[in-house]
């Protein structure tokens, strides 16, 4: 379960609820993910990304 300051920093890096990102590049073992939101670019590792609910879609 994702902590309650840890769901704060991402919403206040504009990882908010029905927001969409693009996934920019995967490090060479999987781990780190860099992503970008509309209003900023972040690296998350794969547990973290893990404790999201994220929903793919086509272009």
């Amino acid at each position: 379960e994702i902590s309650p300051a840890y769901r704060q920093k991402l919403l206040s890096l504009g990882m908010l609820p029905g927001s969409s990102f693009n996934v920019v590049r995967v490090a060479p073992l999987g781990d780190p993910i860099h992503i970008e939101t509309r209003r900023v670019s972040l690296v998350l590792r794969k547990k973290d990304l893990a404790l999201l609910e994220v929903e793919a879609v086509s272009c």
